[in-house]
């Protein structure tokens, strides 16, 4: 037989290889599962109440504003300002000679259609009105506007355009045979933005289109005529879907891309007219004096428009075909309880930094989703799938915190100091895998009490100081032992007391525990060579102890006990200077690894024969 001496065994990785899955893993799962299953149900049937009441009705288009994409113009527009210049030049509203200046420039430039987006609706000097509606009647085809008197506007009816009982109309002088009239009427929604333009407005016995509508009719050569059917307006063949306001949705265009020309410059020859020949040319006021000026989404422009330049927007909608409609609200109901259902069942699966990418991702795929809805026509309200993904969210982290995050909290602050690091840490997980039972558990463990002795002697003579520094150094190089061996601190002072095979699993509990006492031992010999001699006496005993949480107050501790942690406390009294003395079932578990010997027996309440304590001897026994 050779005997070898006492070394820490290698210990493999999968030594403390966490259990199979325990049952109580499954039913937290399950139990996040239904919890979050009831959060997506509650959150999706809040925003269908919301969507049904139309409480957030003015903010949705707020939110359907980030999917709209400006597109190229076609080309067949080009827009002349009366700016800032023009009014500083020729005033405002310019004289009716300017205005004849402007239509001989135009006629020059042989334009296909003119729109002139401003009036003049009272008669002036005859020989002016005569001059300028003998240039009127020299054009091929003129727009010139009227305005519905809002004091006469009736009430709305759904799938009908907007009616007035007056309107203003030009001077009579100058509604030239070939002029057509057409309103250029514009309302912006709720919000103060505008998005949308009635396609006509009605008065009794007729019907004026809208500028945009009327100007692209006469450049295809075709009557502007209007007829509404079943909500919506056929042209070009194509159906035009309207509001119940008889309203179209505007597709718009990209603001510079639109070839744009000074008034002035065009009067005074300025501009080069080859860019006007067989256009539209749209004609109106952009200035500071003239305050009819309208927010559009902020995702085409972030300056104000002026009224031709939304009727710009309007003939390049039905140049295009692609018709916008909002988001129904069955789509917006199904799709709200879906998104609410979904991030319900999944983000309380996950911590809040995985939860929240989770999140994100989600609102990644939504807003690809939705720009591709937009290309086909349909724009997105993200206002209720943004509400139901932050408030299941919100409540999914608030469910784990409470259930889980707290719990897994305080167990990390119950365990810190009384276990290592990395013994904290597999505590934690064997709590999140519902494994550690914190409210008391009973099983079999090995308690190892190291009792510090001589430590009244030097308290008569040693300053306090001196004795509490001298006893924290002894005390950690202690734990700093016992943490190599994955024990679990129970009880620090004069007597250090700690356990094995809880709160984690160690098969080889009794020989962690005759190896950490031994290498305590050497551990004090070491310190002892450097500072006052400590004594230390060491008992281990194993048996069955109880261990759970106790809650006194504000402090909570992991406790362990029972009459094991007893017998250790007084086999460690009976044990000499660093001499290691184990009870009966300790000796038990390792009496084929280490030599003992028999040195005292003592009486334990409630058992007839008396326990016989071995000393242990520092050797491990093997073969080759």
């Amino acid at each position: 037989m050779l005997r070898l001496p006492f070394r820490k065994p290698k210990q493999s990785q999968t030594d403390f290889s966490p259990p199979p899955l325990p049952v109580p893993l499954i039913n937290r799962r399950v139990r996040r599962l239904q919890v979050g299953l009831v959060i997506g149900v509650g959150v999706g049937l809040f925003c269908v109440a919301l969507i049904l009441l139309g409480v957030l009705n003015r903010y949705e288009s707020r939110a359907a504003d980030f999917f709209y994409r400006a597109r190229a113009p076609s080309g067949q527009v080009v827009l002349i300002l009366i700016d800032d210049k023009t009014v500083e030049n020729y005033d405002w509203p310019p004289e009716r000679p300017t205005q004849v200046g402007l239509l001989f420039a135009l006629l020059r430039a042989q334009p296909k259609v003119i729109v002139l987006d401003f009036a003049y609706f009272d008669p002036s000097a005859p020989m002016e009105d005569e001059m300028l509606a003998a240039m009127l009647r020299r054009a091929d085809k003129i727009v010139q506007p009227v305005i519905g008197i809002e004091a006469t506007r009736y009430p709305n009816v759904s799938q009908q355009f907007p009616a007035f009982d007056v309107i203003l109309t030009p001077a009579s002088t100058l509604r030239t045979p070939n002029t057509i009239l057409a309103h250029s009427m514009i309302y912006p929604d709720l919000d103060g933005v505008v998005r949308r333009v009635p396609l006509a407005i009605d008065t009794p016995g007729a019907r004026f289109p809208a500028v945009g509508f009327a100007a692209l009719a006469l450049y295809q050569d075709r009557e502007p005529k209007i007829e509404i059917q079943n909500n919506q307006v056929v042209f070009n063949g194509k159906p035009v879907p309207l509001d119940d306001s008889g309203q179209v949705l505007l597709n718009f265009v990209k603001r510079d891309a639109i070839t744009t020309l000074s008034y002035a410059d065009v009067v005074q020859g300025k501009v080069d007219y080859g860019l006007l020949r067989d256009k539209i040319v749209l004609v109106g006021p952009k200035n500071s004096v003239v305050h009819e000026s309208y927010a559009v989404p902020l995702s085409i422009s972030n300056a104000p428009s002026s009224n031709v330049e939304i009727q710009a927007d309007l003939i390049e909608t039905l140049t295009s075909g692609i018709f916008l409609r909002n988001q129904d609200r069955t789509s917006l109901i199904a799709e709200a309880l879906l998104v609410a259902v979904i991030a319900g069942v999944t983000l309380t699966q996950l911590p809040w930094l995985y939860a929240a990418a989770l999140a994100l991702a989600y609102v990644v795929l939504y807003l690809l989703y939705a720009f591709q809805r937009f290309d086909s026509g349909i724009i997105s309200t993200p206002l209720y799938v943004g509400l139901a993904l932050g408030l299941a969210y919100a409540l999914a982290m608030l469910y784990r915190y409470l259930s889980e995050e707290r719990g897994r909290a305080l167990v990390a602050r119950v365990f810190l100091g009384i276990v290592s690091p990395e013994t904290a840490h597999q505590v934690v997980a064997q709590y999140e895998r519902g494994a550690l039972a914190l409210a008391g558990g009973r099983r079999e463990a090995t308690v190892l009490c190291v009792g510090l002795r001589e430590l009244t002697g030097l308290s008569d003579a040693l300053a306090p100081e001196v004795l509490i520094d001298l006893l924290n150094k002894y005390t950690a190089r202690v734990l700093e032992v016992v943490f190599r061996w994955d024990g679990s601190v129970n009880k620090v002072g004069n007597n250090i007391v700690v356990v094995w095979n809880l709160p984690l699993d160690h098969p080889d509990h009794v020989r962690r525990a005759v190896n950490a006492a031994f290498e305590i031992v050497h551990a004090l010999d070491r310190l002892q060579s450097k500072e006052r001699h400590i004594g230390v006496s060491l008992g281990i005993a194993t048996g069955t102890a109880i261990a759970g949480q106790l809650s006194v107050s504000a402090r909570t501790d992991y406790t362990v006990i029972g009459e094991v942690v007893t017998v250790a406390e007084r086999v460690s009294i009976m044990a000499g200077d660093n001499q290691v003395l184990i009870d009966p079932a300790a000796y038990d578990h390792i009496r084929d690894e280490f030599e003992t010997r028999e040195v005292h027996t003592i009486r334990v309440r409630g058992k007839k024969e008396p326990l016989v304590i071995r000393e242990v001897i520092e050797q491990v026994r093997a073969t080759l």
